[in-house]
């Protein structure tokens, strides 16, 4: 796995997780017997064609599915590691069973105040410049379109996740598996961005 080191230590890793998105698949439920079970318990929900969306603090939605066996479960709005045991119990709190053998989560999001301004293009320059970086991150800088610079990172050809890097010194995590991965982009970019 990438790993940026300073001074021989990793650096204490300082993101704020905004949002953990999981998916689970739970033992088959017609959308009509979820739709009575959120009834049932107060829940407010929304049923399309082939999902019904309902929140509890989290936001769940299950898909209609073809498999007899089970449906597809999407939680989001997670805020912590912590709070992903609470997010899957909800659901068994309300009769929707999982499987938790198939719990994966899909996306980790973080964000970080550098509280000090960045100079996109000389944060660029540096990237470009560095030929240790030159297949592990991609540059997507356009900033009539958006006032961010984007880093795609990956090691091998396995994606890590995606910096979003602001003149403002905030930045954005999206894209990541795990907390390993989110703290390989922490480090990295306090790396790019450090001052001399």
């Amino acid at each position: 796995m990438l790993q940026f080191i300073t001074n021989n230590h990793c650096v204490r890793m300082s993101v704020k997780v905004t949002n953990i998105k999981v998916s689970i698949n739970c033992f088959f439920e017609s959308l009509d017997t979820v739709k009575f079970k959120c009834s049932e318990n107060s829940i407010d929900h929304k049923v399309h064609n082939n999902f019904i969306v309902f929140r509890k603090k989290i936001v769940y939605t299950i898909f209609r599915s073809k498999d007899l066996n089970k449906n597809h479960v999407n939680i989001t709005g997670i805020k912590s590691y912590g709070n992903l045991k609470y997010a899957v119990d909800f659901l068994g709190s309300i009769g929707i069973i999982v499987d938790n053998t198939t719990l994966k989560v899909d996306n980790i999001t973080g964000s970080l105040n550098l509280g000090r301004e960045v100079f996109l293009q000389s944060l660029i320059n540096k990237i470009q410049l560095e030929k240790s970086y030159t297949n592990e991150i991609i540059i997507n800088n356009n900033n009539e379109t958006f006032p961010g610079a984007f880093l795609k990172v990956q090691k091998d050809s396995i994606k890590i996740g995606t910096i979003i890097v602001f003149h403002s010194g905030k930045v954005v995590f999206v894209g990541c598996r795990n907390l390993e991965n989110l703290k390989c982009l922490e480090s990295l970019i306090l790396v790019l961005t450090q001052t001399r």
